[in-house]
């Protein structure tokens, strides 16, 4: 049997060599070790093509010679089906050899030869003749090794579409085997998500046990292609036992999965798709582990959601828990976000809460980076008293507030906020103090800033 095109068949490659090569390297003009050759007009058969088969199945990538460099593409030429009719595998293998010499670009007219659409159409039948991909029952005994690979996937998708209860069933029958493996391949996964929106409950069931078991879910739940499967197969979830099993595979893990860069979105997932009797497991926990949960990049945000979606004694022991460490997390470059989270969420208990914890030490918050931003959020959301309150406190220390870094903004804010609520005392209040220390404003950068941004906005009179 021939193992690579025949003379006749490279037409569009005049005078230039056909090669098996090593993968290794990817950039042209790179040296690249040959594994084997064919020149132009000779076919490769008997002995020679028993010798260069292993490096087709091995590598699966043909390198070819053109004007000093190296294209890649990858090679079904070898897998072309018996069935196919002589005249489409000739046309089919003209149409590749002629896009692997340079012929077409992209989909465009190179020299007149053929256009985008017509090209795109040619590579589907290449793909599907290539995989023998006429029918699903075709294909029996392969699907895993099409689902895996980057053309046949795409062309297993198509035909799912379209798929009767038999056909439906021998895929499952193939996949179900390797589906936790599967839905972490970067190309696989998209048919297992297909799969799930297609089969039947009873395979939904069975697809639940196989990537539960073992806490499988939670290795699928780190891997940036399995995260997606996950979640389309959390969102066909039916029945409350059913995420239940879900919840308990993935609770002995769940702190892991909150801090991390990926998993944090599984349960982001479990937020959004499940009730709050079913995230009983996670409130509990993110209560639990409350500042270290806030002081992580991904797990402010998974608090802030948890915060959002608890109802009734869960959220309340949330809310709690942040109020309890405010003053650490106010200061923190992530906890401060989760408190400012909470005072925009308008909880007349919570702001009381937090300003208990804040008195005394305003200035100091003014004062620091992160610190400030919650001070602001502060002075925004919470109530006549307490805004006057922290006013009190800030002027006692206000040309240092005024002329930080950073509190020179919350004295911005300060002003800003009692002009458009109409707290005409603390309005003049704030506008004399600047008045009589404008010596010192005009001499620190900061300070000056503000006030200039102030004027800008004909807030100072």
């Amino acid at each position: 049997m021939c193992l690579a095109l025949k003379g006749s068949e490279l037409s569009g490659l005049s005078g230039r060599s056909f090669g098996i090569w090593s993968p290794e390297y990817r950039h042209p003009g790179e040296h690249r070790r040959p594994l084997g050759s064919c020149p132009d007009g000779r076919e490769i058969y008997g002995a020679e093509a028993e010798v260069l088969r292993p490096a087709f199945h091995t590598h699966d990538r043909v390198g070819l010679y053109r004007d000093g460099s190296f294209d890649y593409y990858t090679d079904r030429i070898s897998q072309v089906s018996q069935n196919t009719n002589l005249p489409q595998q000739t046309g089919l293998l003209h149409d590749y050899s002629r896009i692997c010499s340079g012929a077409i670009d992209n989909g465009y007219h190179v020299n007149g030869l053929v256009s985008g659409s017509n090209l795109n159409d040619r590579r589907a039948q290449f793909t599907q003749a290539s995989f023998n991909c006429t029918s699903v029952e075709a294909m029996r005994g392969r699907i895993e090794s099409i689902a895996t690979d980057p053309e046949g996937f795409r062309v297993l998708l198509s035909m799912m579409e379209r798929m009767d209860r038999d056909e439906t069933e021998l895929v499952f029958s193939e996949i179900i085997g390797r589906v936790a493996y599967l839905m972490t391949d970067p190309f696989a996964n998209h048919v297992v998500q297909r799969l799930v929106e297609i089969c039947s409950e009873e395979q939904r069931k069975q697809i639940l046990y196989a990537v539960t078991w073992n806490s499988q879910i939670v290795s699928i739940c780190l891997s940036t292609y399995g995260i997606r499967s996950v979640q389309k197969l959390m969102n066909s979830l039916t029945t409350r036992w059913q995420k239940n099993v879900v919840m308990h595979a993935l609770a002995p893990f769940m702190y892991q999965l909150i801090k991390n860069a990926v998993g944090h979105h599984v349960i982001r997932h479990c937020l959004k798709a499940f009730s709050s009797e079913d995230n009983e497991i996670l409130y509990d926990l993110v209560a639990t582990k409350c500042f270290e949960i806030a002081t992580d990049k991904s797990g402010c945000c998974i608090l802030q959601q948890c915060v959002e979606h608890a109802q009734g004694k869960q959220r309340d022991r949330l809310v709690a828990e942040i109020t309890s460490h405010a003053l650490l997390l106010a200061e923190n470059r992530y906890g401060n976000y989760v408190v400012q989270h909470l005072l925009a969420l308008e909880i007349p208990q919570a702001a009381d809460d937090l300003h208990r914890q804040f008195l005394g030490s305003y200035v100091n918050l003014s004062c620091n980076k992160y610190g400030s931003n919650v001070v602001e959020k502060c002075l925004k959301e919470m109530g006549y008293n307490q805004f006057k309150q922290i006013i009190v406190e800030l002027l006692e220390e206000f040309l240092k507030v005024l002329l930080d870094e950073f509190g020179n903004y919350v004295i911005r804010r300060a002003v800003e906020v009692s002009k458009e609520q109409g707290q005409t005392h603390i309005y003049y209040i704030l506008s004399a103090e600047l008045k009589r220390l404008d010596p010192q404003i005009k001499s620190n950068p900061y300070s000056k800033k503000a006030v200039s941004r102030l004027e800008k906005q004909n807030i100072l009179p």
